[in-house]
């Protein structure tokens, strides 16, 4: 892993699940004291986890464009803010945040508290806007990047996650993460991670699923997100849980709700014959 991202095997660790790293960051902060800013809406991992242990969040709605926007983020911190928590792309939501603004904004909000970039899609993105700031975490203390192998590699049940970042913050996830990895979550990832023929097999068909889900709505002048991730994100007209149960029935699970956007849905992308599918199902039920 360190070869391939470029940096120093000091500055990486592993936990079951990028999961684990997300709720040790929110531990250490209710252990040490602060508040979270994060964006809304985002995954929530790190937050929930937090809450339950009073910690105080902060968000910071996205924009039109339902993107972060960072210069809100300057706007909104404060002093008691521990950690600044950004998920890139975002989840629900499948935007990135320009690599040059994020790069600038993680080197000079990293001055004053720990900023944490979630990068659980990374592999997705086909974006020249898009960079990964894992690279900072070796020149900057206080800058931490995860990952996880739950994505492109298939590990979600096998469970192995990715922290990336300073030697000091290295340790102290070390020190409090409350999981472990497992032998066969650590061979496979290192059989997967080296498998880059299968990883662009993976990508080339998310890719054809994505057409033909962007095709469908394009087709009948349904709003949606143009996606750097496994997901789209589309708009229903309607109560996305009306929409669930109607595409329960066929056998399609679609994402659940995900304030404010009540109206709007989150599909994830199966094989190319799977995504022809909810098509048909799509016109069968939504279309008049």
């Amino acid at each position: 892993m360190a070869e391939i991202e470029g940096v120093g095997i000091k500055n990486i660790t592993f936990s079951g699940g990028s999961g684990e790293i997300l709720k040790t960051l929110g531990l250490i902060t209710a252990m040490e004291g602060g508040s979270v800013l994060t964006a809304d809406p985002t995954y929530h991992g790190l937050t929930r986890y937090a809450i339950n242990r009073n910690v105080e969040i902060n968000r910071v709605p996205v924009d039109d464009t339902m993107t972060i926007d960072l210069d809100l983020f300057r706007e909104a911190y404060t002093d008691d803010v521990s950690i600044i928590y950004l998920v890139n792309p975002n989840n629900p939501l499948p935007t990135i945040m320009e690599k040059n603004k994020l790069r600038d904004f993680c080197i000079e909000m990293s001055k004053k508290c720990l900023v944490f970039i979630d990068e659980a899609y990374h592999e997705f993105v086909d974006n020249s806007d898009y960079a990964t700031m894992v690279p900072l975490t070796a020149t900057h203390e206080n800058i931490v990047v995860a990952r996880t192998a739950s994505k492109i590699h298939g590990f979600a049940g096998i469970r192995l996650g990715v922290a990336y970042g300073s030697e000091m913050w290295i340790e102290k996830i070390n020190e409090y993460i409350t999981g472990s990895t497992n032998q066969l979550a650590c061979s496979g990832a290192l059989a997967s991670y080296r498998d880059t023929d299968t990883q662009k097999f993976v990508l080339q068909k998310n890719r054809e699923s994505k057409e033909i889900v962007y095709n469908l709505f394009d087709k009948h002048n349904v709003r949606y997100m143009k996606s750097n991730t496994n997901f789209i994100f589309f708009e229903t007209g309607i109560d996305v849980n009306e929409v669930r149960e109607r595409f329960q029935k066929h056998g399609i699970l679609v994402g659940r709700q995900f304030p404010p956007y009540l109206t709007w849905c989150r599909v994830s992308m199966g094989k190319p014959e799977d995504m022809e599918y909810f098509a048909q199902i799509y016109e069968k039920e939504f279309v008049s």
